[in-house]
């Protein structure tokens, strides 16, 4: 046995010359601007309505990125870092821009759904409008036969008139074409009700209304309210 194998100096000189030759790898730093931008896409991908505009944005930033990483790619030692950041930074906008369309999407959805419900609460208005003109003279159509004074002829056929009209309008405009409208049928039920209930008023009535000279011209209205309750019943 040598002194150097006494002291070891053999086995040491092994090791040494086990490292010799091999050069240390650098350790991979993300460049800023990387960082920048996968801080930027992830606060966006956060608010629950990300814009558009916004993520054009991060789009042509990520150009530049992706050209800063191929630089590193072409550069063999950190190539496979590179490359899963692109990858990474890629998925992160194809997320982004997925959950904007989404965002978009249900919002016509709900923009058609709420045009459609606003379009039929008009429809239903305007119904209703022509219900109440008709409510209105039927109303001081009662009211004339009902204060007993003679000479009402004249208003009792104007508010007739009114009746009609409303009726007509009523029926034309909306009974006939919303056939499947529970409100606007409804109306129609309420309006055949209601002049069901004028001519039995004045079958009651045909007394005190023969009484006030009414009684001719109430009757004649109630035919031709009878007339327009039947067109609507046959709708």
């Amino acid at each position: 046995m040598g002194i150097s194998d006494i002291f070891g100096f053999g086995k040491k000189g092994k090791k040494e010359n086990k490292n010799k030759g091999k050069e240390e790898k650098t350790p991979f730093r993300v460049p800023r601007e990387v960082m920048a931008l996968r801080s930027s896409i992830e606060m966006e991908s956060r608010e629950n309505f990300p814009k558009l505009a916004r993520y054009q944005e991060l789009v042509r930033g990520a150009q530049a990125v992706y050209r800063s990483l191929d630089g590193i790619i072409a550069n063999t030692d950190h190539a496979d870092d590179a490359m899963r950041i692109r990858d990474d930074i890629t998925k992160k906008l194809d997320a982004l821009g997925a959950k904007i369309k989404s965002n978009v999407n249900e919002g016509k959805d709900y923009a058609e759904k709420n045009i459609d419900y606003l379009e039929r609460k008009s429809t239903r208005n305007s119904a209703k409008t022509l219900f109440t003109e008709f409510l209105e003279a039927y109303e001081f159509f009662l009211a004339r036969c009902r204060e007993g004074k003679p000479g009402e002829s004249a208003s009792l056929d104007s508010a007739t008139d009114v009746m009609i009209n409303a009726l007509s309008a009523l029926h034309s405009r909306f009974v006939k074409v919303y056939t499947k409208d529970h409100e606007i049928q409804g109306l129609k039920d309420k309006a055949i009700t209601k002049i069901t209930e004028l001519d039995q008023f004045c079958t009651l009535n045909a007394a005190s209304l023969e009484g006030q000279g009414l009684k001719t011209q109430a009757e004649s209205s109630v035919k031709r309210l009878q007339n327009a309750a039947k067109k609507m019943s046959e709708s």
